[in-house]
């Protein structure tokens, strides 16, 4: 079985707005750059046979790698991930987020092992009950809920449409960054990558100097 690991990177300055008020918008736009080459260099390293897509407005964005671009047709980001789950042809799609500096090539490969093993949409939840992995066999899951609780959200659907599924217990490799307490908070755990502490130190650094 294939997988098509789509990885949603909006590409604007609109995304992160509680993250923005504490943090300049060029600071928040390289940490999302670097998160998202984060996402796709782990997503390669995988055994599974696989194709990484990169859904995105902006399609001047480039990253190291190797991957293809979806143009985000979307009213929204549920919208954009409806669209372009119905354009891949692998077997089974993994919705993977952007903003997961902790996440490894294990965490997807266990989650494509179940999903292949089970036959069940895979869910793993953000520490606020967002939702930071989305597994499913294409054409099994047609209704996106991302944002607030919506990993909670997603159960509920499943359950009412009686769609078997697995939710992973919260783990702080699922830790994603949308205010500034997550960001303070992630650059103090020992997995924290030396990039993203390098930008928040000298992020702080000018703002003391300035």
């Amino acid at each position: 079985m294939t997988v098509a690991i789509l990885i949603p990177y909006r590409g604007t300055n609109k995304g992160k707005g509680r993250l923005r008020k504490d943090v300049d918008d060029s600071t928040v736009d390289n940490i999302l750059f670097e998160m998202t080459q984060h996402i796709i260099e782990e997503s390669s390293k995988i055994d599974y046979q696989n194709n990484i897509y990169l859904l995105t407005r902006n399609q001047n964005t480039k990253f190291k790698g190797s991957y293809n671009s979806l143009v985000d047709e979307g009213d929204g980001l549920n919208d954009a991930v409806g669209l372009a789950s119905k354009k891949l042809e692998e077997d089974i799609v993994l919705v993977v987020m952007a903003d997961l500096p902790l996440i490894s090539k294990d965490e997807l490969e266990k989650t494509i092992y179940l999903l292949q093993e089970a036959n069940q949409v895979i869910i793993a939840p953000s520490q606020d009950n967002g939702t930071s992995l989305l597994g499913f066999v294409k054409g099994s899951l047609t209704e996106f809920v991302f944002g607030k609780n919506s990993s909670k959200k997603f159960q509920e659907i499943f359950e009412t449409n009686k769609i078997p599924y697995h939710k992973f217990d919260y783990k702080k490799s699922f830790k994603d960054i949308d205010t500034f307490k997550d960001l303070t908070e992630i650059v103090q755990d020992d997995l924290c990558p030396k990039w993203l502490k390098e930008i928040v130190m000298e992020n702080g650094k000018n703002e003391r100097e300035n």
